[in-house]
């Protein structure tokens, strides 16, 4: 038997708590209670008793998108465990645009890979010799831009 399903567990106890503080997060509004018998909701709350058995620790912030407490990895990420994507906290007095560069690197390298799935996608349903040039040019310039990005990130 797994020790997320002994009752009284230090893993249940996680869970336990997590529901608490999710059923009274959210602005100061109390989630329903069949709220918390959502699937989605238990998977929510396990990813983040997940997160906090990893060593993160739950913030005093909420997402912004949907008011889930957020957590700081230990790499000094804050992450929503609900919306599972990265959260970036702008300090007071940053423009909007200010994005840390590791933050913007990482985005930059997920655009021009997911892009360069997509050419290869094209690549392989196109026929024209032209068409497909231009594809392979585009190719390379990705690519270059990849490495180039990477040589950056190193430096």
């Amino acid at each position: 038997m797994c020790s997320s399903q002994i009752p009284g567990s230090r893993d249940s106890h996680i869970e336990s708590t997590v529901s608490q503080v999710l059923s009274h997060c959210c602005n100061g509004s109390t989630l329903r209670l069949n709220d918390l018998d959502d699937e989605k909701t238990k998977q929510n709350t396990k990813r983040m008793a997940d997160l906090l058995k990893s060593g993160a620790r739950m913030l005093d912030k909420i997402c912004p998108v949907c008011s889930s407490p957020l957590f700081q990895l230990r790499n000094g990420e804050i992450w929503c465990a609900n919306c599972d994507k990265r959260v970036v906290i702008l300090k007071e007095g940053e423009r909007e645009g200010t994005i840390p560069k590791p933050v913007l690197w990482e985005e930059l390298e997920d655009t021009l890979l997911m892009k360069l799935n997509e050419i290869n996608s094209k690549m392989r349903e196109k026929q024209d010799p032209d068409e497909l040039q231009q594809l392979v040019r585009i190719t390379s310039s990705i690519l270059e831009a990849l490495e180039n990005l990477w040589k950056t990130k190193m430096a």
